[in-house]
């Protein structure tokens, strides 16, 4: 069995991976035997139970004032998820970490919204003149904008010890401040971008990559 967990070949997505890629697909499903000797196992990622864990994880990494996921993730929304990311070549837990800043993702029905939130994020690539990293992209989705998420970089840089100054964004709580034992105290400079780059998987890689194993099979 593959270990490549993002694998499109990896026989648990088959039930995904056959709708998100459509006629145009060039893998083959797996066989009946390869589905039953995973079935019932959970997907390190693309499974309720994964989604759940990932994102609960990194709140608990960033010390976000959030409280975890429970519940379910719906099928719907993970197929929804993964169509989108297949079919635009976005990395996928950009997409499921932004998703569920926006409403968590037990809370979902679907993800209708996917498209509109990969046209968002990549509206910034640009914006930084340079290649920004996965967690830099968040934070301006989470910021409404790359000047704000600048300014926090630049902040970082020039006054990194400093305490930070909430900018009257919906996601303040959670941005500039943390858990102190019971308290809720003020993050510094730093701690803000350090925050981001904790709060979504693999948030430190640049962006564009092409999620889910895709360039291994020709595209």
């Amino acid at each position: 069995m593959s270990q490549d967990f993002n694998s499109r070949n990896y026989p648990f997505l088959t039930q995904f991976a056959e709708t998100a890629t459509g006629e145009e697909s060039e893998t083959e499903p797996a066989s009946e035997d390869t589905k039953s000797a995973v079935q019932g196992y959970d997907h390190p990622m693309f499974s309720s139970d994964g989604m759940i864990n990932i994102v609960n994880y990194n709140r608990g990494f960033s010390n976000s004032i959030e409280d975890k996921l429970s519940g379910k993730v719906q099928d719907k929304t993970i197929k929804d998820l993964i169509q989108n990311a297949y079919k635009q070549k976005f990395p996928v837990q950009l997409l499921m970490f932004s998703a569920d800043l926006d409403k968590k993702l037990t809370d979902r029905s679907d993800m209708s919204d996917a498209s509109s939130i990969i046209q968002k994020l990549s509206s910034y690539v640009n914006g930084f003149g340079r290649p920004p990293k996965n967690f830099e992209l968040f934070m301006a989705y989470a910021v409404d904008g790359v000047g704000p998420a600048q300014q926090l970089i630049q902040k970082a840089l020039d006054k990194p010890n400093d305490k930070a100054t909430p900018i009257g964004s919906k996601h303040d709580d959670i941005i500039f401040y943390k858990k102190k034992f019971d308290d809720k105290v003020l993050r510094t400079n730093k701690e803000v971008v350090q925050f981001f780059a904790k709060r979504m998987l693999n948030g430190s890689d640049f962006f564009p990559h092409l999620p889910l194993g895709v360039s291994a099979i020709g595209h």
